[in-house]
């Protein structure tokens, strides 16, 4: 449903400051057209500077127009695209060395609302289009450059044999080593080490490497490194060619870059949908080593193409990972659903809870009217099931279990040292979820789960964990309605009993005895006894 799709080249100075553009390709419903409109016609050089301010000062690969009527945003473009009958658009850049060098214009004829289904989906066509584009340039300069030839069919032949493990690595792991082993073996640089965030995003930790120099798990901290801050930033390499000179290194890096031998090293962002995940780092202990625009160009791609590796294992892992969550939760739905002993029905959700989310503690607790608080009766520690509907621990109603009890809502906790309130100080639990068991009648108890680790937990975890403990207060809702049926057939049984045995009696002795003697067996009295009025009142 594009009105018009448009394929633009960018031109830049030796400064690189945006100088023209031009369309060279226009699609439109009926017909495509080969073309050469360049900007320069109608456009300023004031103009360019905002256009080379609006494409080239974010990091983003898309940009969504809505509504070119109410867009914020001020292009030198909007003229061209109202000329166009264009009222929304999707801009698609492909950017090398940090600048925009070509761009896709899809173009609506009507406003458009894009969900976030279609962004991501963009998004991730946007990552395509850049290597493809990409290459397209890199075929277009190995013609133009005879001197360049040899190095880019090594980057083609490179991005080929990457493609190709990328196609057959089947975890993480497997992935980085190859790629690792191939930046150095492609650059001719002495060692690569790839780092992944962790959790807490605070830091990157070294997870592969080649060769092996001793760096592997090695945290580099963000807060004190401005070569880090500044890559999260801009999103582009940092080159150190020579480490005696760099005085922005903090001095713990320094101390283990000068301890290591490294001589010069450059560092490139490692991203999924442009978001960074990680780094790559390339290091030269052979002083007199020049790091080239070339070499560091090549990593770059390389990096794509690793990004989109860990891209395909990470959502191929993540739908494995939910399918079975989910099938977990299907497993406890139907279990439950065919009993309704307690027990059973805590035994269940356990054991169906374990196999859905790691944990080193798992608890659930239902209020007891009888002492006014939450009792424990079913726990998992140590990979053992206890259920327990008598003798169960009391739990305080107070912190964050009175905050899930009050308000009726999960609760996630990342991380509990994070956390300006204490959960537990005897607790070793780092990721914590608490959701309530809500039933028709209100909050009748609560299921936490724990991790020893922090950020144990994604968002997709949290949400199936909370169905899974809906699923629960069902089954316990159930299991309450049909014990509380048995006991009114119980009872009217027994009054029918009862009155039939009464009815039978021919004298008024006869009479109390039988009704003692069925009222206490149905009671189970140890005692039991008639008392009757006098006329005058008194017993």
């Amino acid at each position: 449903d594009a009105h018009l799709i448009s394929h633009l080249n960018v031109e830049y100075d030796a400064s690189d400051r945006l100088q023209d553009v031009t369309i060279d390709y226009s699609s439109r419903a009926n017909d495509a057209q080969v073309m050469d409109v360049r900007f320069s016609s109608f456009m300023d050089q004031e103009a360019f500077s905002r256009l080379n301010d609006l494409w080239n000062r974010q990091p983003a690969s898309v940009l969504f127009i809505e509504d070119y009527e109410n867009t914020p945003i001020s292009s030198p473009m909007l003229d061209f695209s109202k000329q166009n009958n264009i009222r929304s658009a999707v801009i698609i850049w492909a950017r090398e060395r940090g600048l925009v060098w070509e761009l896709i214009m899809i173009g609506f004829a009507n406003p458009q609302v894009f969900e976030e289904r279609q962004r991501r989906q963009y998004e991730v066509l946007a990552d395509q289009i850049n290597v493809v584009l990409q290459t397209h340039r890199l075929l277009r300069e190995t013609r133009s450059s005879a001197s360049r030839l040899s190095q880019q069919i090594i980057l083609l032949q490179t991005i080929n044999q990457l493609t190709l493990t990328i196609s057959s690595a089947t975890d993480e792991k497997n992935l980085l080593d190859k790629s690792c082993r191939l930046m150095v073996e492609t650059t001719n640089v002495d060692h690569c080490s790839i780092a992944l965030l962790i959790p807490a995003e605070t830091a990157t930790q070294v997870v592969s490497e080649y060769p092996t120099r001793g760096t592997l798990g090695v945290y580099y901290p963000f807060g004190d490194n401005p070569l880090y801050e500044e890559m999260r930033h801009n999103r582009q390499p940092i080159v150190v060619t020579n480490m005696e000179q760099e005085n922005r290194l903090p001095a713990a890096s320094r101390h283990l870059f000068e301890r290591l031998g490294v001589q010069s090293f450059w560092i490139l962002p490692l991203t999924i949908q442009d978001k960074m995940i990680g780094s790559i780092g390339l290091n030269n202990y052979t002083p007199g080593k020049i790091i080239t625009p070339e070499m560091v160009e090549t990593t770059q791609s390389i990096a794509v193409q690793i990004g989109l590796g860990l891209q395909n294992i990470r959502l191929l892992a993540d739908a494995q990972h939910r399918a079975t969550q989910l099938q977990r939760i299907t497993t406890f739905s139907q279990s439950a659903q065919a009993t309704v002993d307690l027990p059973t029905i805590l035994e269940k959700m356990l054991a169906e809870t374990a196999l859905m989310l790691s944990h080193d503690q798992m608890s659930i607790s239902l209020y007891d009217w009888a002492r006014n608080g939450l009792r424990t009766v079913a726990e998992r520690v140590k990979n053992v099931n206890r259920v327990n509907l008598v003798d169960g621990e009391m739990i305080p109603i107070s912190g964050h279990i009175a905050q899930v009890w009050d308000d009726h809502e999960l609760l996630h906790i990342p991380d509990t040292h994070q956390q300006h309130e204490s959960v537990d100080p005897n607790s070793q639990m780092r990721s914590w979820l608490v959701a309530p068991i809500l039933t028709r009648d209100g909050a009748i108890g609560i299921v936490s789960v724990g991790n020893i680790h922090p950020y144990a937990y994604g968002q997709t975890d949290v949400a199936l964990f909370e169905q899974m403990v809906t699923q629960l207060a069902v089954a316990l809702e159930n299991a309450t309605a049909y014990t509380q049926s048995q006991r009114m057939v119980r009872n009217e049984s027994l009054l029918n009993m009862i009155s039939s045995q009464l009815q039978s009696q021919m004298s008024i002795e006869t009479l109390m005895d039988a009704a003692v003697t069925e009222l206490g067996r149905a009671l189970g009295a140890r005692q039991a006894r008639i008392r009757l009025g006098k006329p005058d009142g008194s017993l």
